[in-house]
Parts: structure tokens; sequence; C-alpha cells
């Protein structure tokens, strides 16, 4: 709704910004999942998104400052450690690899999952995020930032056609290989309510880029879109790590078509 109130709506957006706004300021972080209070339901921080939007869209009644000290925060800052729905838990990971790989360690004192979905996550709000920057004048973070959501090709499999997880030597951090196995048709583990298929194709930040990726690997960008949204095709899914099937998996065959999950969001973005 917020891409839509960008453009009916302005002075209504801006009052719900500010709401965001008020969580920021009394929590110190902005909510991921706001029901009351902070919750880490979901693997991004994806209001960055939202409020760095509104500050390039120049929507009017709220701080843009605050909101890009904010958006800024969930990007640079670790957050504390054991707390929970709070900034991105796999930071440190991200940071000193480009990508979180499969077993990093989370700030909440677990493992990080869904590591391909994280990933993909960081990198959208971080180019979100370059753009208020960039509106804004912070050019140096604006270059941070934008360097770090072109990283993507570093957890794309170009033999494969997907974006896959690696796994990192613990002796030689350096070293990293492609985890196994690999199925891709199979939802959960690295992914997010959904499986290769599903975000074989969420770089919506640079759709340019990833065609140039999917051509040097030997792949046809368009074609494999195609694929994904062929109607003759069966829409084919493994429970995978989910151990029992998901309300998104039952959709998807009754309600889509080939790997065209719609009623999920990595898809119809």
């Amino acid at each position: 709704v917020y891409p839509l109130l960008t453009l009916t709506n302005r002075p209504v957006l801006g009052e719900m910004i500010n709401g965001w706004l008020n969580a920021y300021k009394e929590g110190g972080w902005l909510p991921k999942w706001a029901s009351p209070g902070y919750r880490g339901s979901m693997v991004g921080t994806m209001g960055d998104v939202s409020l760095a939007d509104a500050i390039v869209k120049q929507i009017p009644g709220f701080d843009e400052q605050l909101a890009y000290e904010a958006i800024r925060k969930d990007a640079f800052e670790v957050p504390p450690k054991f707390v929970e729905g709070v900034g991105r838990a796999c930071l440190e990971s991200y940071l000193q690899y480009g990508y979180i790989p499969q077993g990093s360690s989370t700030t909440t004192g677990g493992t990080c999952e869904e590591v391909v979905s994280r990933t993909l996550n960081y990198m959208q709000s971080d180019y979100a995020i370059a753009q208020a920057a960039l509106q804004l004048g912070y050019k140096g973070d604006a270059n941070t930032l934008l360097a770090r959501a072109y990283n993507y090709s570093l957890i794309f499999d170009s033999k494969k056609g997907f974006f896959r997880s690696k796994t990192v030597s613990p002796t030689s951090p350096r070293m990293a290989v492609w985890s196994e196995p690999f199925d891709e048709f199979a939802w959960g583990g690295d992914y997010t309510e959904g499986g290769p298929w599903q975000f074989r194709f969420y770089v919506p930040h640079d759709m340019e880029g990833l065609a140039s990726l999917y051509s040097s690997s030997g792949l046809d960008l368009c074609s494999e879109l195609d694929k994904a949204l062929d109607s003759n095709n069966p829409s084919t899914f493994h429970v995978g790590a989910y151990n029992n099937e998901i309300h998104e998996q039952t959709e998807m065959p009754d309600h889509c078509w080939g790997q065209y999950a719609h009623n999920n969001q990595p898809v119809h973005h």
C-alpha cells in the first residue's frame, strides 16, 4: 500500500510514516513486525524500503533526517546481543562476506536460517537506503550501500542457474562451497516461504544486471521467466524443511500457475 499512497494520498502516507518513527523514537529501532512492539517474524528489514521511498519522493509531513537515521541504523549497526526482533540479526556475517553463509551466528544467540532470502532482502533494503542517502547528500553511505546491493552474484550458482547458499570453511574463511544437497523445488531451509524458483529473480533493484548475470551463465532471463510462468508446467513443490505442507504451498497450485506463487511476496514483487 505504501507505493500506492505515494501516488494517491501523500499526506496520509506522511502520517503513517510518523507512526513508524514514533516507534523508532520510543524503542530505538524500527519495528519489523509491529504486534505491538518488536517481533522477529520476518528475515529482512523491509520497512527500510518504504521509508527510503518516501524520502526520495519527498512525501510531506515527516522528519526526513530522523527517517534516514532509522533506516541507516538497520543497515550499519549490529543489534545488541540476545535482543529479539530488532535490526538485522545476521548483519555481522553479511558485512564480513558480502552475503550470509549457511551456519552463521545470529545476534540472538542462534544460527542464521533462510540465508538466501535474508541476503537478498538485505541487498534490496541497502539499495533503497542508498537512494535515500543520495537524495539527502550522504554520498559515502550511498556508495557503501550500493556496493553491497550489487553483491548478489556471490550467491548465484551459474551452473544451476539459481540463488543458493554457501558454506564457509571454519579453518579457511575465504573458502566457500555451495551448500548441499540442492533441490530446486524444495521450500524452506535457505528460503523463506518459498524455494529456489520463487527467489530466482528476486533482484528488483537491478534487473539489467541480473539479465547480464544470466547471460554470462549461458541462460536467457526472459526464457527462464517464461518457464516459471508457464501455465502448462505443474506447480511443483517439495515440502522441504517445513516438514509439513504450509498454506503458501497449498495455494500455489490452487490459485496460481507454474512456479508463480502470487500469494507470497517474493514472486509478485
